[in-house]
């Protein structure tokens, strides 16, 4: 606004030079022609009725008012010739914007030009030259000049201003609307984004969440097509989520144990706690829970949870067998005590009966068998009698390595008289456990007996220690004939044997010692490549033992 009010000033102060130059011409013309005054006062009132001036004043160089509009008083205005000669004393024109009585705000123009009506001129364009004393130059040059005062109105400049001001305020105004609306537009924006990036978020943890869940998850749409297997549910069923992410459920659920649970997709009800046997070797026994979900559009989908079973299963047996365990062993003890003395008496009269024979008699040999006898029930009996003891073990801090040494200078013998080779391989970053010596002693001794008992024609024991997710354990492998599957629940059970000799109680007493200290164990064989016990104790939270297992290793 201030760029184009001052363009309209310039603009006004050139048409005024114009006028000044024009009226400076007429006046000129004036002179020179003879019409004088009244041709300059017609060239006035023409300029002023068509270039929209206010008053025009023209003072001759005597300082005498030449020429002005009708009606119009200089002296009233304070337009003297006093005035404009200090405002011009030094240049040609001057213009300013001010407020007049009676007529409003007025560009006010100034200028002054040379006047062809003064004597001298007059000789000079008529060639004469200047006679000293007669025809002389004027010595104040500045007493010869005229002087044009113009008055002009400004209502193009006011309807100018008004038109930008109004323009301006327009454009403020739209500026302001455009400028709120983008901010507001950006706003929106970046909200959109912020939600785009919270609802990735919470997708990405969701599915975070969904793949590290510990039970299986898998999510069927409203049309049963399988959108999400976790890891746990790839591992449960024994397949790879690739081969039917977007298929139908049919293709992964098939076969008669999945009966229940497809009629309940089938009809989208709910289902709880559906146990679902294996069906392929592998997999494990499965608890599956089915629950029905609405997404935003209103269809309606379905969400299973797998939940491997096989631990529970074999905590449920571990009990059963120790209730039944507990109550054989009860009832091995009574009779144990009962048998035991009548033992004693026939072990007595058949050692006197034996002294009444002849040295390689039959009656001596007969003799000799049932002394044999009735050591083998005796030995029954005490081993019974181990088994259903209850006790509390002393425990104390035990290097496995130290029992591992010591347990196998008592077989080294009789595993090479078998042809048997043992080896061993020990952990030396502190292995240690809390134990009873001649219980841990007894429980590597009986697992040792077993296994070459399952290596008649010669093999290789092998003996480990070490920690495994922090847990101590200790496991004794053998490559004998191994155990078949449905045997494998029943070796830990009192007088269960495959072998031809044997009582059947080792690996019972073995699990009664696991047991009192509060481990577990567990077996692993395929029939025709050997057997493997690995007995886990619980957590090594000590530090004792490292030093001296790090002399072991160097040593």
């Amino acid at each position: 606004m201030e760029r184009e009010k001052r363009l309209l000033l310039n603009l006004k102060e050139a048409q005024a030079r114009t006028i000044v130059r024009s009226i400076a011409s007429a006046a000129r013309i004036g002179a020179l022609t003879g019409a004088g005054d009244r041709q300059l006062r017609r060239f006035i009132a023409d300029t002023a009725r068509s270039e929209d001036l206010v008053f025009v004043v023209v003072y001759d160089t005597s300082g005498e008012v030449l020429a002005t509009n009708p009606g119009f008083d200089p002296e009233e205005h304070g337009l003297t010739l006093g005035q404009m000669r200090r405002r011009l004393s030094r240049r040609d024109f001057f213009s300013s914007l001010q407020p007049f009585s009676g007529l409003g705000r007025i560009f006010l123009h100034a200028g002054k030009f040379n006047p062809l009506d003064s004597p001298w001129v007059h000789l000079r364009m008529l060639e004469i030259p200047t006679i000293p004393g007669i025809i002389e130059e004027p010595e104040d040059e500045e007493e010869q000049f005229a002087y044009v005062v113009l008055g002009m109105g400004t209502k193009d400049l006011d309807l100018a201003v008004e038109k930008g001001t109004k323009q301006a305020l327009l454009n403020s105004f739209l500026v302001l609307l455009f400028g709120t609306a983008g901010f507001y537009l950006l706003i929106l924006i970046q909200g959109y984004y912020s939600a785009r990036k919270a609802l990735a978020d919470f997708r990405q943890y969701t599915l975070d969440v969904i793949q590290g869940m510990a039970q299986g998850f898998v999510n069927l749409d409203h049309q049963g097509i399988l959108r999400t297997i976790n890891p746990e549910a790839e591992s449960l069923l024994k397949i790879k989520a690739k081969d039917y992410l977007g298929k139908a459920w049919k293709t992964l659920f098939k076969g008669g144990e999945w009966d229940e649970m497809a009629r309940a997709l089938e009809g989208r009800t709910a289902l709880y706690d559906l146990e679902v046997s294996p069906s392929s070797p592998g997999r494990p026994f499965l608890k599956v829970n089915m629950i029905p979900v609405r997404g935003q559009a209103g269809d309606e989908g379905m969400v299973l949870f797998l939940r491997d079973m096989g631990e529970v299963k074999g905590l449920q047996a571990e009990v059963r067998r120790s209730e039944r365990l507990a109550a054989i062993g009860r009832l091995m003890a009574g009779m144990a005590h009962e048998v035991r003395n009548p033992l004693n008496s026939i072990s007595g009269f058949s050692q006197f009966l034996k002294s009444r024979f002849d040295p390689g008699s039959a009656e001596r040999r007969s003799v000799d068998v049932i002394v044999r006898e009735v050591d083998r029930l005796n030995r029954v009996i005490t081993e019974l009698l181990d088994f259903a003891r209850p006790r509390e073990p002393r425990m104390e801090r035990l290097d496995l390595n130290d029992i591992v040494r010591s347990t196998i200078a008592l077989v080294e013998r009789e595993a090479s008289g078998k042809g048997i080779a043992v080896l061993t391989e020990l952990d030396f970053s502190g292995a240690s456990v809390m134990g009873e010596p001649d219980a841990m002693k007894q429980l590597l001794l009986n697992l040792i007996l077993n296994s070459f008992q399952a290596m008649e024609d010669g093999g290789v024991l092998t003996i480990r220690t070490g920690i495994s997710s922090r847990r101590p354990f200790l496991s004794v492998s053998d490559t004998g004939k191994g155990i078949e599957e449905g045997d494998q629940e029943k070796v830990f059970e009192p007088f269960f044997t495959t072998m031809d000799s044997g009582t059947g109680l080792g690996l019972a007493i073995v699990h009664r010692i696991v047991l009192d200290h509060g481990a577990e164990i567990r077996l692993e064989s395929t029939p025709g490549q050997g057997a493997t016990f690995t007995v886990r104790f619980s957590e090594n939270k000590s530090g004792e033992g490292q030093e001296k297992a790090q002399e072991q290793e160097k040593e």
